[in-house]
């Protein structure tokens, strides 16, 4: 047992600033990113912690980090409340190390860094938490018979001399922690504030006293808050950790303790193995494919024999699995800010009040219907699910720098993704609008800064949130969430999906310039981006339209194709759909603009992949692959397509119809490029666009270039953005 007692000045402080005692109300305690902020601060004034007593020291520090002098020096007014809980946690053996402090693990500072506790909390002996282990971890709700596996698992390990590792208080952790212990084997145990105030049983309880056990926390025992998630905990495990067994559990079961996804942050460090003891879950499979190994691959010494265990095999994904399956050996290693999402389900879109059934599902592919003649070639399982489309652009260019992030433009890509993509689960900071991120871009440049200074520059991150008038929190927040980032990033690579950002050399100058300040900050797609630059004409309309404009529509998109000009289709519509279509009977050239992230989608019909093989379609969306359902702006994709269009054809609808995606707002705002297609009634919509001066598609006359010089308002009305982070800006 380390001497841990008296604590030290600067642990001292770091409790008063970080730590919970429970009914704080006035000044909550510093996060960790606040409490890195203010310890540079420190660090480069010369100062430590233990200076926080000086009030020159706190007035100086709190104006400079504005982390505000109320509530530091409120926080370390907490003396009192401090000494009644070190009285306590002394009484019952626990020990408190500082970040400063020579005791505090090598394995977590050296490892997490930046990221470590500021304080940690424990009991037990604290050496062998530098000695790395076994971690054994899985889903919290196991069935009986993953729990006998998991008391197998840990005394093998425990009798060969390893350390077992297990976060949190589930049955998985308590089940090896026990048979661990009966084994007379080593046993660190990662939990969560109050959790350490549980009693032990009294095997642990001597497990504990012959220095073999140790308990540890980055949350104070003081601190009973229940939340929802606990990501330190599993990346604490896996930190520690030299290996690590996924125990495979069909039973449905939450991940309080995160220890999933935190596996896939580290299975490029980490020996990783997958035990699997009846039906392989999703989980499994994505292991699997990235990286992990069968448990009965492993190999165990125990008494100097080497024992062969043979679990469940696992011999590949189901041929339902939407999961890409690369070779193990080729994978790169993954950043050490990753956690894996969940895989984006398919958007449905909101039918109701749609007429005769126009508006379909809210998936790309499109059923062949008998004006369709174009006959799908036949094709394999293996050749749907493995189709990675060969395609012009930024695609390979940029995940080929993704490791070590060593092109600048990366880790701006990192950045943007960070403060402005829905992601999952955004309960407590909503991602920046266009406007708001064109406000902190226009900060950036006026400073000469990158957007990937944000990440782990928190000072210049405050003044960009104060001067662009966002929430400081909410910019944090958002930055933290890098953690989800870039197991994302290797998975759309692999799927043939590529991004661009704002400064990018292939982000469509249309957009830029022509949608001012809302521009979207980046643009998810598959596809030749090369087509986002062509000479386009953009088909739109409300989402019903009469049979006889749909024949209509369907005629001008097979004449623009046939002169050579890109069709540019938006939204889930019917005709959308139709139109993709006909262009693609003609061997023209598409671009699908789509409000919601379903991009995977448009591989699953054969004229879909061919068209993208000949680089003949581009599909592209301002919203993440990932994100949520429904989490799209449906108004925003009239704007993106007349954005990227040199013409407009409106399609009249009929008078009851619903315009879900917002056309007729896109085609009232640029009547000067606009030709209109009526039907036998015209809508209100299509009479004010006559008074604007839309003429009719039936004139059968070309726009002249004089037209388009009269029609140079960006649309919205917006002045044109200025150039941000072209390449050349602080480099």
């Amino acid at each position: 047992m380390i001497m841990a007692w008296p604590l030290s000045d600067d642990t001292n402080v770091t409790l008063l600033l970080c730590a919970w005692f429970g009914g704080e109300r006035e000044h909550k305690p510093l996060t960790l990113a606040e409490y890195n902020l203010l310890a540079t601060w420190l660090h480069h004034n010369e100062y430590r912690p233990q200076d926080m007593v000086s009030g020159s020291c706190i007035e100086n520090a709190a104006k400079e980090t504005r982390l505000g002098y109320d509530r530091i020096s409120g926080l370390l007014e907490r003396k009192i409340t401090l000494g009644f809980h070190l009285e306590e946690w002394q009484r019952r053996d626990f020990w408190i190390l500082g970040r400063g402090d020579a005791a505090y693990p090598k394995k977590i500072k050296q490892s997490m860094k930046s990221q470590a506790p500021p304080v940690l909390f424990g009991t037990g002996e604290v050496t062998i938490i530098d000695q790395g282990g076994t971690a054994i971890v899985g889903p919290e709700g196991v069935t009986q018979h993953s729990a006998g596996s998991v008391q197998m698992l840990a005394k093998l390990y425990a009798e060969s001399g390893q350390a077992i590792i297990v976060a949190g208080r589930q049955s998985i952790g308590e089940n090896a922690v026990k048979s661990a212990v009966d084994a007379e084997g080593t046993v660190i145990w990662a939990l969560q504030g109050s959790e350490l105030n549980v009693p032990l049983e009294k095997s642990l309880r001597r497990s504990r006293a012959s220095g073999q056990t140790v308990l540890l926390s980055s949350r104070s025992p003081a601190d009973e808050r229940l939340l929802k998630k606990e990501p330190r905990v599993g990346r604490m495990l896996m930190t520690l950790c030299d290996s690590v067994v996924y125990m495979d559990s069909a039973e449905i079961s939450t991940d309080r303790y995160c220890v999933e996804s935190a596996v896939f942050e580290f299975i490029g460090s980490r020996k990783c193995f997958v035990h699997v003891g009846g039906e392989p879950t999703e989980s499994a499979f994505q292991l699997i494919n990235y990286g992990a190994e069968n448990w009965k691959k492993e190999r165990l010494e125990v008494n100097g024999e080497s024992l062969e265990v043979q679990p469940g095999v696992i011999g590949g994904s189901p041929e339902h699995s939407d999961v890409s399956q690369p070779e193990p050996a080729q994978a790169d290693e993954p950043d050490p800010e990753i956690e894996l999402n969940e895989t984006a389900t398919p958007q449905s879109a909101d039918q109701e009040g749609s007429s005769e059934g126009e508006l379909e599902s809210e998936a790309v592919h499109t059923k062949p219907d008998d004006e369709v003649k174009q006959e799908p070639r036949e094709e394999s399982v293996a050749d749907r699910e493995n189709f990675i489309p060969k395609v012009a652009g930024i695609q390979g260019e940029l995940f080929e720098l993704e490791e070590g992030w060593a092109d600048p433009l990366v880790g701006d890509v990192r950045a943007v993704l960070q403060l402005c993509a829905f992601q999952k689960d955004e309960t407590m900071y909503s991602p920046l609008e266009p406007v708001e991120y064109s406000r902190i871009a226009s900060f950036l440049n006026q400073n000469h800064k990158r957007p990937r200074f944000l990440l782990d520059d928190h000072a210049l991150a405050q003044e960009a949130a104060r001067s662009a008038n966002v929430d400081v929190d909410r910019i944090q927040g958002l930055l933290g969430r890098s953690i989800k980032l870039g197991f994302s990033l290797k998975e759309w690579q692999q799927k043939g999906f590529w991004i661009l950002v704002i400064g990018d050399e292939q982000y469509p100058e249309k957009l830029q310039h022509g949608m001012g300040d809302k521009a979207p900050p980046f643009l998810f797609g598959v596809g030749d981006t090369s087509l986002l630059s062509s000479d386009g004409l953009a088909i739109i309309g409300p989402d019903s339209v009469p049979a006889s404009s749909m024949v209509k529509a369907r005629e001008a998109a097979g004449e623009a194709a046939d002169k050579g000009q890109t069709v540019i289709v938006a939204g889930h519509l019917k005709m959308a759909k139709k139109l993709v279509g006909t262009v693609q009977e003609h061997s023209g050239r598409v671009i699908w603009v789509l409000h919601d992230g379903s991009l995977e989608q448009a591989f699953k019909e054969a004229h879909h992949r061919q068209a993208l093989s000949e680089n003949r379609l581009v599909i592209i969306t301002a919203q993440n692959p990932k994100a949520p359902r429904r989490s799209g702006k449906k108004e925003y994709v009239g704007f993106l397509a007349t954005g990227l269009a040199n013409d407009l054809l409106y399609v009249d609808g009929l008078k009851s119809s619903r315009d879900q995606f917002a056309m007729a707002a896109v085609a009232l705002e640029r009547p000067k490029i606009c030709r209109l297609l009526t039907g036998p009634n015209i809508s209100q919509t299509g009479r004010r666009l006559e008074e604007l001066g839309a003429r009719s598609w039936a004139d059968g006359e070309e726009n002249t270039d004089a037209d388009h010089e009269d029609d140079s308002t960006p649309t919205n009305g917006l002045s044109s953005r200025v150039d941000l982070f072209s390449p050349g800006i602080n480099e």
